[in-house]
């Protein structure tokens, strides 16, 4: 009975995660991905106002 209820009860600890580990790992990840949308509209949006404003030569 005791070997039962203690095997039991280390399983249900060990299959609760470790939030905090995790929660930085998605918190980088989400740091990352918005830093490079950033980027990307800033590009875009360079690119859009040297097309309108820029050279009319080419």
């Amino acid at each position: 009975m005791y070997i039962t209820y203690y095997h039991n009860t280390q399983e249900i600890a060990n299959s609760i995660p470790v939030t905090g580990e995790h929660d930085e790992a998605e918190k980088t990840f989400a740091i990352i991905v918005g830093l490079l949308a950033g980027v990307a509209l800033i590009i875009i949006f360079l690119t859009f106002m040297r097309k309108a404003f820029g050279r009319h030569g080419k």
